[in-house]
């Protein structure tokens, strides 16, 4: 099930009252977020992050509360993605573009 950013709020309230969490999958959108050219543009803001280092800080900083479940094809991979927890998150305005540039929190039950 895929869950847009306006059902969000009832949607983990629907899970809480089941005893159940979130998961954010697929933080890249099928590609979208390394494609698009409006997202690179704003992903280029942020260039001491990689598209994967600021496609988590989003998927963390819209569902906190709940898992992230990333894939990973080597060491390397996961090194980009945990080294790129240590820098700060995403501040509100950047998160705010993101969102109007179409990426959405999207988590998959």
């Amino acid at each position: 099930m895929v869950i847009v950013l306006k059902d969000r709020m009832a949607a983990r309230a629907r899970a809480a009252d089941r005893g159940m969490g979130l998961i954010a999958r697929d933080i890249f959108y099928k590609g979208k977020i390394l494609i698009d050219p409006n997202l690179s543009a704003a992903l280029s803001k942020h260039a001491e992050l990689s598209a994967a280092q600021v496609a988590l800080h989003f998927a963390v900083q819209e569902n906190p509360e709940n898992p992230v479940l990333v894939g990973l094809s080597s060491q390397a991979h996961l090194r980009e993605l945990v080294n790129g927890l240590a820098v700060p998150p995403l501040s509100f305005d950047d998160i705010k573009e993101l969102r109007e540039l179409g990426l959405k929190f999207a988590p998959q039950d």
